[in-house]
């Protein structure tokens, strides 16, 4: 599946900022299953964009602008030629030994009733790639998708499923928890989810997990739909948890009163489907 995307973020200043420093991980990288065809960023101020890479392999943007700023507007957008892996993910960047995606983080660390969950939901298993698919619909039947939630609030997973309903790019904190408490190497992906015929979900961008499992290596697996990634999930960048993983970070000086507006166009094969999203 060949698929267009176009991922804007307007910012609004209301005082205006005196500066603001951002990084960005909004690149995608090729590996097997996933092809960039082509790819830019462009910020609309007086500023220079510097690529790099994080200590995880992501592709990352840095860039500084000097105010007084009203409005800032970033563009990243390109085209992926995905194919079926069935949730597989072969010839990634990996810099780190699997241990390291056994660490907890405040975002991901499991309580007593993650914990009993995740005991009920591997009772029975018949092997670690067993155990996540048991834990993938666990989650899924157990916590709902909450499309009102705010995509970009970052919820601990003890708090999520405290809630049983969340946004469906913060379902995946739960998987990952409830894995490493079982003892399974888990991480976040970030990136962008299209819905395909017959499913169910708003396009945009989503987040899932992924899991390491002897033999096959890193496997996806996104609770908040209970499938295994797809040709129509693009990912983007990986990290402990969605706060090591986010699209973008940012320090400003001044601009309280900051309104961010996201727009997110997803277009496969020449039909459009977007996704808005606003944070004061």
């Amino acid at each position: 599946m060949r698929i267009r995307i176009r991922h804007e973020t307007h910012y609004t200043f209301d005082p205006p900022a005196k500066s603001t420093v951002q990084t960005l991980r909004m690149t995608p990288r090729n590996h097997e299953g996933q092809h960039i065809i082509g790819w830019r960023m462009d910020v609309d101020a007086d500023c220079l964009l510097r690529a790099s890479e994080d200590s995880f392999g992501n592709i990352g943007h840095s860039f500084s602008v000097e105010g007084p700023l009203t409005e800032l507007t970033i563009i990243a957008e390109g085209d992926v030629e995905t194919s079926d892996n069935a949730g597989v993910v072969r010839g990634g960047v990996e810099r780190f030994p699997i241990q390291v995606y056994l660490r907890d983080t405040d975002l991901t660390l499991a309580g007593t009733d993650l914990r009993n969950f995740a005991t009920d939901a591997a009772r029975g298993n018949e092997g670690t790639l067993d155990t996540l698919h048991r834990l993938m619909t666990a989650v899924h039947e157990t916590i709902k998708v909450d499309h009102s939630a705010k995509r970009y609030e970052l919820v601990a997973a003890n708090e999520i499923l405290g809630r049983k309903s969340a946004a469906a790019a913060d379902i995946g904190h739960v998987f990952v928890a409830s894995a490493r408490f079982l003892g399974i190497a888990s991480r976040i992906v970030e990136g962008y989810y299209l819905p395909l015929p017959g499913e169910e979900g708003e396009p945009g961008g989503h987040s899932w997990a992924e899991a390491f499992v002897e033999g096959l290596g890193w496997i996806g697996f996104d609770a908040a739909h209970d499938v295994c990634p797809q040709e129509n999930h693009i990912r983007v960048a990986m990290g402990l948890d969605r706060l090591g993983a986010a699209p973008a970070r940012a320090a400003r000086l001044g601009g309280d009163g900051t309104n961010v507006e996201v727009r997110i166009d997803l277009t496969p094969r020449g039909v459009q489907t977007s996704q808005r999203q606003s944070q004061s």
